[in-house]
């Protein structure tokens, strides 16, 4: 099956970059939102809302919270050491969408997981974009990823926001140690993923590249020590084909803005460098273009009749969440170190579709 994978991978890519905006002009504005998930249930194992880690207050004062729902340092160790056996994984963006479907996959796959993002329950967040109350939150996830039988830490975390990170991969290494798995799946979705050159602000251009390159590097750089200690692991950018070709046509009318398309362009030439470098010392690096993705944003802002409009292309979190897995698991992966994998096209090889 693999063999077959890799005799059509150029001409799937080709196909691929070919069906990118088969929609609406506004849709096709930020293809991140798109391609950047929905079971909620409970299990027996809780280790969330036990007791309150306190984090320092961020000096710029954008903490998005100064409270982080989890367990003290001793009933975290206690938590994760029932769990023997079970490796770590640290999945940011992970109150829906991708990065949910990616921490319950994971969690399904004998990992336990750290799961980050800006809502924390239900309700807390609101769309910059629709000013709608989007369905999910770390508090969702988490009850997903322990009906699989993981340990979950939830840690509220702004990309925007340096101390938010450090915070998060200081309690991760200091309450669980160091990951085996990082995927970094969160983005920026402000101003300047949308508009035109001209019309961005520097400081929007720069949000965008601090939120969807450097604390993605940020992440990498906090943890990346530690992993080798512990015998190296797997780090999964979730990049954009958007970062990869040239748009359609101009952000409004079919395309994505400059900010957001160059930002992730800078992700995607990441992963082969990375690889080359960390390689040698047992971490492995992969780049996964999710493709179009119907996740709860989308449908929600845009309705049914958005995929109705796509044509039958697409698919939903969970299929690039159990991709994810195999990508991070499976001996079969080595072929797709150091590149930039095409989900959907491989998922379907993989009859994951």
């Amino acid at each position: 099956m693999l063999a077959a994978v890799q005799s059509t991978e150029v001409a799937q890519e080709h196909e691929h970059h070919r069906s990118l905006c088969p929609f609406g002009a506004e849709a096709a504005t930020r293809p991140g939102v798109v391609g950047q998930g929905e079971v909620a249930e409970r299990s027996q194992i809780h280790v969330r809302h036990t007791t309150h880690v306190t984090v320092p207050p961020a000096p710029t004062g954008r903490a998005s919270s100064d409270v982080v729902p989890g367990r003290a340092d001793e009933a975290a160790g206690e938590s994760r050491a029932a769990n023997a056996g079970r490796r770590l994984a640290f999945v940011t963006g992970a109150s829906r969408g991708i990065g949910k479907q990616i921490a319950i996959a994971l969690a399904a796959n004998g990992h336990d997981v750290v799961i980050t993002a800006r809502t924390v329950n239900e309700g807390d967040h609101i769309d910059e974009r629709s000013g709608l109350a989007l369905p999910g939150s770390l508090a969702t996830t988490a009850d997903a990823c322990e009906h699989h039988g993981a340990a979950v830490m939830p840690l509220p975390m702004d990309l925007l926001d340096d101390a938010s990170v450090d915070n998060a991969c200081r309690l991760t290494l200091e309450l669980w140690g160091p990951p085996d798995v990082i995927v970094n799946n969160a983005i920026y979705q402000g101003e300047g993923t949308a508009s035109r050159f001209l019309d961005t602000p520097m400081d929007a251009l720069e949000k965008t590249f601090h939120g969807n390159v450097l604390a993605q590097y940020r992440i990498i750089k906090r943890f990346v020590p530690a992993m080798i200690d512990n015998g190296g692991g797997a780090i999964v950018n979730v990049v954009s084909a958007a970062g990869m070709i040239d748009p359609p046509a101009p952000v409004g009318e079919g395309g994505w803005s400059l900010a957001y398309g160059t930002s992730k362009g800078a992700l995607c030439r990441a992963t082969g460098t990375l690889a080359l470098e960390l390689g040698p010392v047992g971490v492995r690096v992969f780049g996964l273009e999710p493709g179009l993705v119907y996740t709860e944003r989308m449908l929600a802002v845009h309705g049914e009749e958005f995929r109705a409009a796509a044509g039958g292309t697409g698919t939903t979190p969970d299929v690039i969440g159990r991709l994810c897995a195999w990508l991070v698991s499976d001996p079969a992966a080595a072929h797709f170190v150091g590149k930039n994998v095409h989900a959907q096209p491989l998922a379907a090889k993989l009859e994951m579709i």
